[in-house]
């Protein structure tokens, strides 16, 4: 791969770039925060919540619900709040498969 390329590559993600780059950090960690994608995979809130949403509704990850999660104490207000964590479904691990075979086979890995 060109160096030109790299750096072109690293400066613009595409959607299916950025699906990878989230459902990669969730096989990496297991399960993983909002908070650990968001600054993870240099996204914005704005752009975290709609890949989040999509990446939902298509069933390539799932939420764990609140009251499976551990509650923290919340530093600004005090009161507790509950930690979500999302982690992937199967179809995600066989999609990110299929992502990193091909990216694999055209060279971008």
């Amino acid at each position: 791969m060109s160096s030109e390329y790299k750096k072109r590559y690293r400066r613009y993600r595409g959607r299916l770039d950025i699906f990878s780059d989230i459902l990669s950090l969730i096989k990496q960690k297991g399960k993983i925060t909002q908070t650990g994608i968001m600054h993870r995979g240099n996204l914005s809130f704005d752009q975290l919540k709609r890949y989040l949403d999509e990446l939902l509704k298509l069933d390539l990850i799932e939420k764990i619900a609140p009251d499976h999660c551990e509650i923290r104490k919340n530093r600004i207000r005090g009161g507790p709040f509950p930690i979500v964590y999302y982690k992937l479904t199967k179809k995600g691990e066989a999609l990110l498969e299929s992502l990193q075979e091909v990216k694999k086979t055209i060279g971008l890995i």
